[in-house]
C-alpha cells in the first residue's frame, strides 16, 4: 500500500509539472510492470532465496563466528556474466599474517581517525558518481539505461566473486588473528575477510566505469584504491585482503565488459 501511494504521488507530480501526458505515464507503468514480472521470474531460479545449513570450520587460523543464514549463500547466487562464481577465485590467502598484522597494528596505534574510512562506510560513493556522470555527459535514456545495467552487473557479480572467496577460504579477520587488536574506527563485518568485499566491488565498478567514461579512467581507479585503503585504515582488513580484492574486481569488471560488448556486437 505504501509503495502504491508513492507511485500515485509520482504520477501526480509529473502531471502537475507538465512533464508528461497521462498516456506517457500509463505506458511507462505498463512497461515497468512487464519488466518487474521478468525479474520476478528470474529470481525464482537465481538461488538468492537459499538458506545456509553448513558449519563454520573449526580452526584457530580461520575466521570464526556465526554468519547470518543467508550470507554464505551469496557465493552460490546465479551470476549475470561470470561463467561460475569461482571463475576468478584467487589463490589461497597467507597462512602467516604476521607482516600484515604488524603494519595494521602500527597504523591503528598512530591514527585515531580516518576520513576515508568514514567516507566509504557512510556514503553511496559509487552510486552518486554514476548519476553525476550520466548528467555530466548528458546521456540519453538508452545510454543511461545501458550505463546503469553495466554498473549494477559489475557490483552484483563482484559480490558473488568476493563471497565465493570468503566462504571458500574462511579468511581470518585482524581482530581474530590478534585478540589484543581492536579496530577503533569501524565495526568488523560478521563474515570472513579474504578477499575484501568492498574492494572487490570497487575494482569491478572502477573497471566498468572506465569502459563507460574512458576519459575519467584514472580518477575511477584512484577512487577504487581509496576505497581499498579505507578498509585497511578502518582496521577491518589486512592489506593483502584489499590488494587481492582489487585484482579480483578488475577481472570481474573485464568479464562484464566482455559479455556486454559481445551482446552489442550480435545486435
Amino acid at each position: 500500500m505504501y509503495l502504491d501511494s508513492l507511485l500515485t504521488q509520482f504520477k501526480e507530480a509529473r502531471l502537475r509539472t507538465g512533464l508528461q501526458f497521462p498516456a506517457d505515464i500509463e505506458k511507462g507503468i505498463t512497461i515497468g510492470k512487464r519488466i518487474a514480472a521478468q525479474y520476478i521470474e528470474y529470481a525464482k531460479t537465481d538461488k538468492t532465496d537459499r538458506i545456509w545449513e553448513g558449519q563454520v570450520p573449526q580452526s584457530d587460523s580461520l575466521w570464526s563466528g556465526t554468519p547470518s543464514k543467508w550470507d554464505p549463500m551469496k557465493r552460490q547466487w546465479k551470476p549475470l556474466t561470470l561463467s561460475s562464481p569461482e571463475q576468478f577465485r584467487p589463490a589461497p590467502p597467507p597462512t602467516d599474517w604476521t607482516k600484515d598484522m604488524e603494519e595494521l597494528r602500527k597504523f591503528n596505534a598512530t591514527h585515531p581517525h580516518s576520513e576515508i574510512a568514514w567516507k566509504w562506510k557512510s556514503a553511496p560513493v559509487w552510486d552518486n558518481l554514476l548519476e553525476r556522470k550520466i548528467l555530466e555527459y548528458d546521456l540519453n535514456p538508452f545510454e543511461a539505461a545501458f550505463a546503469g545495467a553495466v554498473f549494477h552487473t559489475a557490483r552484483f557479480d563482484g559480490i558473488i566473486a568476493a563471497w565465493d572467496g570468503k566462504y571458500h577460504y574462511w579468511g581470518i579477520r585482524p581482530f581474530q588473528y590478534d585478540p589484543n587488536f581492536e579496530p577503533i574506527l569501524l565495526d568488523t563485518p560478521n563474515f570472513p575477510g579474504y578477499p575484501a568485499g568492498h574492494t572487490t566491488v570497487a575494482g569491478s565498478i572502477a573497471t566498468v566505469l572506465s569502459f563507460l567514461f574512458p576519459q575519467d579512467a584514472l580518477a575511477f581507479h584512484k577512487l577504487a584504491k581509496e576505497c581499498s585503503e579505507s578498509r585497511f585504515e578502518g582496521g577491518v582488513h589486512f592489506r593483502t585482503d584489499n590488494e587481492v580484492g582489487l585484482s579480483l574486481g578488475k577481472q570481474v569488471g573485464e568479464q562484464v565488459i566482455k559479455i556486454f560488448s559481445e551482446n552489442i556486437d550480435k545486435k
